[in-house]
């Protein structure tokens, strides 16, 4: 990892290398070293004390001269060393959250000459081999960026974005694979994976974003993000903001045929923080509170209806309280408070009528409760607790007209044959979706000789509601068996067209879930061991073992992994300086990891979801092609009046497990260098490569194998040979030929599909430095991702369902080749200039990414392949041309900058800061996505194939002002 520590200033004090040793977490880092004098030995009984704007902690060194401090809070601590016989010595130093600053301090002896060394100073931390960044808000201030601080992880290498998914990608992951943190607090929202905490970044301290090799306490089959809040001081503090977009200087939106842009829109928010001491050197708090509220003027269809405008208000509050016991001694409580409204009255679809109009209420609740107890200099003890909620409500406008989507009428008034036209109310909408996480945390660390242990023990436990419903009118619905529903609900209608264009009858389809609550329980344990094997040379080895068990609707356990020698996840790492010199480290780790399953997967086949199509053939039915009315002529709740069944709850809910299923994992391997230049033309950079290799293998996905008699899935590791399960209940008669020994067979032969898998192999270069009045930061990545999963979330169509996605639900529709988020070449640059400006400071804030396009695929019912008769699933645009991803092309190159101006007085007393932000400052309008289905979902040659369906967003303007005091 590559990390500048700023304004490590150092009078009388030598900075080289030194211990290894350390205690740190999440929300803290270490400092350790030792004290030698100038001829290099050791100084015993040195005092050394650091200082921060909170406390101070003081530390006697051994006889060989060694000390250490760890669970230290983030931010900047002074040094003082003192010693008979030698110079008093100040310096200052930089801590940073899970990292250990290692120093070695030559003291000067009594009336010789001061040592002379740099102001600035950038080290390697030789305790870790984990890559990423981490990075101080210091350097960030003049950075262009977002107002959220989930807009900084795309700063780090090896991070892009996770196509039509969305969030971050991270080393070749999708964004439902990470891991992410505020404050300790694992704020990652288990319904799906995605991460569900918000903060401005005004709040954030420091910003630490794993992309591998990540510690035994860490585990994601994508990166680890994680971030500190800022807190409070002896020194009585504040700042207040006020930000807004020029949205009519915003570039004109994209559109065409097939999609729009969202128009630009208004944005302001303001807010501010306040902090300082309620007992001074004990008691601290900051609070900050900001508010969003936006205005998005509504987009014109391509009927010419104009949506009315979209209006939002989000309020996030956030407070922080730090309490000493003793210097030795902390509690930490932290209290998020979000709720976000949004409004449209009116709202038409892209093609059609329908009012879409709506209200929603998101809100978040985050508690989190830490003790940090250094109870000796060889023994700390970190625990932490705490409570996230996220719920969503929305209410639609129009609730008593049942939604439509008319494929003959957009025929019919001259758009394009065969495309969607959305007729009638809202649709299926949720009336509640909530997660409730609650978690647990315990890490001791103690040092040996040597040694620094660390053993620790985690717990989550999460509870997943969901309770949807739908517009319109109600009625009863035959299911699979032919069984008639005992009550009523809403439907959908979807007016069939043929290929010849003709009416082709009526569906009446039941999708959604009525109230369910599903459960999940992860545990771990986790130890390492950083053994300083010589001086220079440490190993770090430990693992962790991890059981998960998802419990459905009923109460029944869903998904339970819970063996030992299963899901062991071995870490091994060695760092060598081979000088010895603190400038340069050699890496290499080995890792494994596995998933944390989510639970929507379980919300999907153990809830009370229903997914029923009712067919009405054309000859009870009738619709008018010049207005559109339509019509089911027939009684509905009469079984020989309905064409044909599609019940997807008969066939996908509760599926078998297979036999020998396991967890989803991926394998690492990290090689690296690091290097610290000191002296000569690159003096104070900090340069680095790295290699990283990355296995995915044994996911879950759920398959039909056996698609002439039952037709329905088990959940299994897809990959050839011979596969079994214990027959279901339900679903599985005497009469299966597939039935023997108790158990359902397949051989082989009769199993076509391929295995699940992804590599990501990478090379990152990296640069870095902070000098005086200017900071650059930046990365070159190549990295190849090859394979036929995709990922726990689908990035080329969005579909967030992990374990159950699309794409294996039959052999055919399993590709392989180059994956949809993909990208050969990114490089990135960040980073900030300072001049002087009548006497103030005016900075300069540049960042840019360059980066390739991603693979083209062509999905459709197997005619490109020259064989329909691979849609055996009936999906109609499922089937990868010849099974190969990444066959069509790519998507063009990409490049985007971005600038900052930001111009600092002074006035009576407070710091006023003007700035203004130019997004995408050359307006570059690359497109982002294309169409990739060659067929339609009814089966039609879509006309929209290949067609642009995302472009960057054009070049905006945000202007602000913050006051500090």
């Amino acid at each position: 990892m590559n990390r500048i520590t700023s304004r490590l200033g150092l009078t009388a004090i030598a900075l080289v290398s030194g211990s290894a040793l350390f205690a740190q977490s999440s929300t803290t880092g270490s400092v350790s070293g030792s004290v030698v004098g100038t001829n290099g030995r050791a100084v015993a009984g040195a005092t050394v004390k650091l200082t921060s704007g909170q406390i101070s902690r003081t530390a006697l060194t051994d006889a060989s001269g060694t000390f250490r401090f760890g669970l230290l809070n983030v931010g900047n601590w002074s040094v003082q060393v003192s010693a008979d016989s030698y110079q008093n010595s100040n310096a200052s130093v930089l801590v940073t959250t899970n990292e250990n600053q290692a120093l070695t301090l030559r003291l000067a002896s009594v009336g010789s000459a001061t040592v002379a060394v740099s102001s600035s100073t950038a080290v390697v931390d030789f305790t870790t081999n984990q890559t990423g960044l981490n990075i101080s808000m210091e350097n960030l201030t003049a950075v262009p960026k977002g107002r959220d601080f989930n807009d900084l992880v795309q700063l780090a290498p090896g991070v892009t974005n996770s196509g039509a998914l969305g969030g971050p990608s991270i080393s070749g992951a999708s964004s439902l694979e990470n891991s992410y943190y505020i404050d300790g607090v694992s704020t990652q929202d288990m319904r799906k994976g995605f991460q569900g905490g918000s903060l401005p970044v005004d709040f954030i301290d420091q910003v630490e974003i794993q992309t591998g090799a990540f510690k035994p306490e860490f585990s994601a089959l994508g990166g680890v993000f994680s971030v500190v809040t800022k807190s409070g001081t002896n020194q009585f503090q504040g700042s207040a903001w006020v930000n807004s977009d020029l949205y009519r200087s915003q570039a004109k939106p994209k559109q065409n045929a097939a999609a729009q842009q969202g128009n630009p829109f208004e944005r302001n928010d303001f807010g501010a923080t306040v902090s300082g001491a309620l007992i001074p050197d004990q008691l601290f708090y900051f609070i900050g509170v900001n508010q969003t509220k936006t205005d998005r003027p509504g987009s014109t269809n391509l009927i010419n209806l104009t949506s009315g405008n979209t209006t939002g208000e989000d309020t996030n509050l956030y407070a922080k309280v730090n309490y000493y016991l003793t210097s030795d001694q902390q509690l930490t409580a932290t209290l998020q408070n979000r709720e976000s409204t949004t409004a449209q009255p009116t709202a038409y679809p892209y093609s059609g009528d329908a009012n879409w109009g709506y209200s929603s209420k998101f809100k978040t609740e985050n508690f989190g409760l830490s003790y940090d107890w250094n109870i000796s200099s060889n023994v700390q003890l970190s625990v932490k607790a705490g409570q996230t909620t996220f719920s969503t409500a929305v209410t639609p406008v129009d609730l008593a007209n049942n939604l439509v989507n008319d494929t003959m009428r957009a025929q019919n008034i001259g758009l394009t044959a065969g495309s969607s036209f959305y007729r009638g109310g809202y649709g299926v909408y949720e009336r509640l979706n909530e997660n409730v996480t609650t978690q647990y945390r315990a890490d001791l660390s103690w040092f040996s000789g040597n040694h620094n242990y660390k053993i620790g023990i985690s717990q989550m436990e999460a509870a997943y509601t969901l309770d949807d419903s739908a517009s319109g009118a109600s009625a009863q619905f035959f299911n699979g068996p032919g069984v008639l529903s005992t009550k009523s609900l809403p439907y959908t209608v979807v007016i069939r067209r043929a290929t010849s264009g003709a009416f082709n009858g009526i569906y009446r389809q039941w999708y959604y879930n009525e109230k369910s609550t599903i459960k999940a329980k992860y545990m771990a344990t986790y130890l390492q061991d950083t053994w300083e094997m010589s001086p220079g040379l440490r190993l770090s080895y430990g693992g962790r073992f991890e059981s998960q068990e998802l419990i459905n609707n009923a109460g029944a356990t869903a998904l339970k992994f819970d063996d030992l020698q299963d899901l062991f996840q071995p870490r091994v790492g060695l760092t060598w300086d081979p000088y010895n010199t603190g400038q340069t480290k050699l890496s290499i780790n080995y890792a494994k990891y596995f998933v944390a399953v989510p639970m929507q997967p379980i919300m999907r086949t153990g809830g009370t979801e229903i997914y029923v199509r009712n067919y009405y053939s054309v000859a009870n039915t009738s619709y008018n092609t010049s207005t559109g009315a339509w019509s089911i002529n027939v009684p509905t709740n009469v079984l020989a009046n309905v064409s044909s069944r599609i019940d997807y709850g008969i066939y996908f809910t509760a599926p078998p497990l297979a036999d020998g299923t396991k967890l989803t994992s991926r394998v690492e391997w990290v090689m690296g260098i690091d290097h610290i230049f000191k002296g000569g033309t690159f003096d104070g950079w900090t340069v680095g490569a790295k290699y990283i290799n990355r296995k995915l293998r044994n996911p879950i996905e759920d398959s039909v194998i056996d698609t002439a008699y039952a037709g329905y899935s088990i959940l299994w590791n897809p990959k050839p040979g011979p596969v079994s399960y214990t027959p279901s209940p339900v679903l599985d008669d005497a009469l299966n030929p597939h039935l023997s020994g108790g158990k359902i067979r397949f051989t082989a032969a009769e199993n076509l599909f391929k295995e699940a898998y992804n590599d990501y192999d990478a090379f990152v270069v990296t640069g870095e430095k902070k000098s005086g009045a200017w900071y650059f930061s930046g990365s070159y990545t190549w990295s190849k991702l090859f394979g036929t999963y995709e990922g726990l979330g689908q990035s080329s169509n969005g579909q967030a369902d992990a374990l159950i996605t699309s794409t294996f639900d039959y052999w055919p529709y399993v590709g392989e080749g180059l994956l949809p988020i993909d990208r050969t070449h990114i490089v990135k640059a960040f980073g900030s200039y300072t001049v002087d400006l009548f006497g103030n400071p005016l900075t300069i804030g540049l960042s840019g990414v360059m980066q390739y396009g991603t693979p083209k695929s062509l999905f459709d019912d197997g005619t490109a392949s020259g064989n329909p008769a691979l849609d055996i699933g009936g999906y109609h645009n499922a089937v990868p041309k010849f099974g190969q991803y990444g066959s069509e092309g790519r998507t063009p190159r990409n490049a985007t900058f971005d600038m900052l101006l930001d111009y600092s007085y002074q006035y009576m007393g407070y710091r006023i800061s003007p700035n203004v932000t130019v997004f995408n400052l050359f307006n570059r309008r690359t497109a982002t996505t294309t169409n990739i289905y060659g067929t339609t979902s009814a089966g039609s040659a879509n006309p929209f194939y290949g067609f642009e369906t995302g472009w960057n967003t054009g070049r905006s303007i945000r202007v602000g002002v913050k006051v500090q005091f």
